[in-house]
């Protein structure tokens, strides 16, 4: 691991969630240090504090905090919900014509990870971003409702909103597979959306590329085949 930081000047940090990742980021961080890389990037996440009642985000704080401590300079990018994550209902609306979701009418700025690497690749790139918080949200505020609508004016079809409980949410993450301390994660930071505190639109996104992010309707102008079953994803 060593070697890949010569000759590194900037390095951008992400990493999938998992029980071990405050773990292994500190670790490269320490590497980077030691191999005299002087600015790091980190993809952390939107409502990162050490005061979260979200493990992830609580990991993500403290990951922070230790950059911080390091002397190397750092621009921390917090995105709000990753706009791909709704291409996972694609299989229910074809098969019911519903999206299900415990946030009620609250609303989410969801952003596009094509949007967010435009974001990361400026930063790593340019000048001036050196202790910098970006949070990274899409250009609306938008309910599941609203989401539903969008996607039924796309696809030419009537999409419903179905609300459900969070237990039934967290039921349904844990049948599709996923590790039980994630879904509770996720359903401990719905419960903040759902409090309200997801509808925050930043203009970061826009500052730093020159254009405004994509839209949920662009979003899925981009990906409607797949809620017609026609066809593996576009990139």
């Amino acid at each position: 691991m060593d070697e890949a930081f010569d000759g590194i000047e900037r390095v951008y940090l992400v990493s999938p969630p998992a029980l071990d990742q405050e773990k292994v980021q500190t670790a490269l961080v320490d590497l980077a240090k030691k191999k005299g890389v002087k600015h790091i990037v980190k993809l952390s996440a939107l409502g990162t504090s050490n005061n979260s009642p979200v493990g992830l985000l609580r990991a993500h704080a403290r990951i922070e905090d230790h950059i911080r401590k390091s002397g190397m300079d750092w621009t921390f990018l917090q995105p709000h919900f990753f706009m791909e994550n709704l291409l996972g209902y694609a299989e229910r609306v074809i098969k019911d014509g519903a999206l299900y979701s415990p946030l009620g009418d609250a609303g989410i700025s969801p952003i596009s990870v094509h949007d967010i690497a435009d974001v990361a690749a400026n930063v790593l790139t340019g000048e001036g971003h050196e202790g910098r918080t970006y949070q990274l949200t899409g250009p609306e505020a938008v309910s599941y409702g609203e989401i539903a609508s969008i996607l039924g004016s796309v696809i030419d079809r009537k999409v419903a909103y179905v609300p459900v409980t969070f237990e039934a949410a967290q039921q349904g993450m844990l049948l599709l597979g996923m590790p039980d301390w994630l879904a509770g994660d996720m359903i401990g930071l719905m419960k903040t959306w759902a409090e309200g505190k997801g509808s925050a639109v930043t203009g970061d996104v826009e500052k730093i590329i020159g254009r405004p992010p994509i839209s949920v309707r662009e979003f899925f102008e981009c990906h409607k085949h797949l809620f017609l079953g026609k066809g593996a994803m576009a990139a």
